[in-house]
């Protein structure tokens, strides 16, 4: 095989191997004569080629395409046969050397014209096990991972646009489905949905757009709350119930249960029980209620509080007529909230500013029953008047 020459004849069987007679000097066919099928049955080995290509079609004609296809079965009577691996894979390093990448490239379609299309890469499989994607990934059916999955960007924000919900599933069943202007929820919105199944909706926090407030809703309440664009604003459209899921805890504008659970707010109670299971010792007051009153100072005053922000607050409505926590706490220290300690601080207690503690509060319901033990001291007065008389 020195020379190249055609051969005008079918070569018959060949009992031995074929080998030219230079390394990496001859052709097997050539652009303009070339061998049509080439059947083998073992491995190909390319020493130093660099591309195996589809020679160029002509400037009239659409490139052939090229299929690289592993094994298949061959039909027939027998069932249940499998198919043949396709397996591609990147050259191998040794030592600190990374191995080869598996590179896609593609030549992206450009501007009407004659020139060659450019190539760009499209996917990277690299060493690591990583894949980069150039362009968009488009899923079809289920995208699952075994282990902890971790999407993320080096940089940019990271976009999910499905045409419907994103839904993630957990292994007990349950659901988290982020909504996209779907179901009841008004047009502009999008949330998140928490679902026992696909078929039972539990709670859906979204923000809608319309109304420029982020939305809590049940399956069967639309809404629960709403959070308006407002600092500080927040609608509890059916009540709030404190400290216990029981209609006596409920705060609404509408009456709930047979009764009202005692409520605080800090140290202070927002409704008062005078209940005798929560006292101890009791027994016939000895005060002398119409002295004690004598002794607290009534005064005329305007408030300046500077947390009182409302412009028809108490600040707005004028003189009032009350008693100052101060002087009050000297006489009848059961009706002064002194806001945890606070008179045993010498700047509370004759009322300068302080860092620890909040200002007093009078709790004037604690009061009423001195007054009512001073109008029985009074009746009491006038009876033995009226009996004199």
């Amino acid at each position: 095989m020195a020379n190249r020459y055609a051969i005008p004849v079918t070569i018959g069987n060949i009992n031995g191997n074929l080998i030219p007679s230079g390394d990496d000097t001859y052709d097997i066919g050539s652009a303009t004569a070339a061998w049509q099928d080439l059947f083998l049955e073992g491995d190909v080995h390319l020493s130093d080629a660099t591309t195996i290509a589809i020679t160029a079609a002509a400037h009239d004609t659409a490139g052939p395409a090229l299929i690289i296809s592993a094994g298949d079965t061959t039909a027939g009577t027998t069932n249940n046969i499998a198919g043949g691996a396709l397996t591609i894979q990147g050259g191998q390093g040794k030592g600190s050397g990374a191995g080869g990448d598996i590179i896609f490239q593609t030549a992206n379609a450009g501007s009407s014209g004659s020139v060659i299309n450019a190539l760009a890469t499209a996917l990277t499989l690299s060493d690591d096990l990583s894949a980069t994607f150039a362009g968009a990934v488009t899923v079809t059916g289920d995208l699952a991972g075994d282990g902890e999955t971790t999407i993320s960007t080096s940089s940019n924000d990271l976009h999910l646009k499905p045409a419907a919900d994103i839904i993630a599933l957990g292994n007990a069943g349950g659901r988290i489905r982020l909504v996209s202007d779907s179901g009841d929820n008004p047009a502009d919105a999008i949330g998140i949905s928490w679902q026992e199944d696909e078929n039972n909706e539990a709670m859906t926090l979204y923000y809608n757009g319309s109304t420029n407030a982020l939305i809590l809703k049940s399956q069967n309440v639309d809404p629960i709350m709403t959070f308006p664009r407002v600092a500080g604003t927040v609608i509890a459209h059916t009540g709030v119930m404190l400290g216990a899921d029981a209609a006596n805890n409920h705060l609404d504008d509408a009456t709930h249960g047979s009764g009202s659970t005692t409520m605080y707010i800090g140290n202070e109670t927002i409704t008062t029980s005078s209940d005798s299971r929560v006292k101890e010792d009791i027994t016939d007051t000895a005060i002398d209620a119409v002295s004690l009153l004598d002794k607290m100072r009534i005064v005329d005053f305007t408030w300046n509080d500077v947390n009182d922000t409302s412009a028809y607050g108490k600040n707005y409505r004028g003189k009032y007529v009350g008693m100052v926590a101060q002087e009050t706490i000297q006489h009848a220290p059961w009706i002064i909230n002194d806001q945890g300690g606070g008179k045993d601080c010498p700047q509370c207690s004759i009322g300068r500013e302080c860092n620890e503690h909040l200002p007093w509060h009078v709790e004037y319901h604690h009061l009423v029953p001195t007054l009512v033990k001073a109008i029985q001291e009074l009746n009491k007065e006038i009876s033995i008047l009226r009996g004199a008389g």
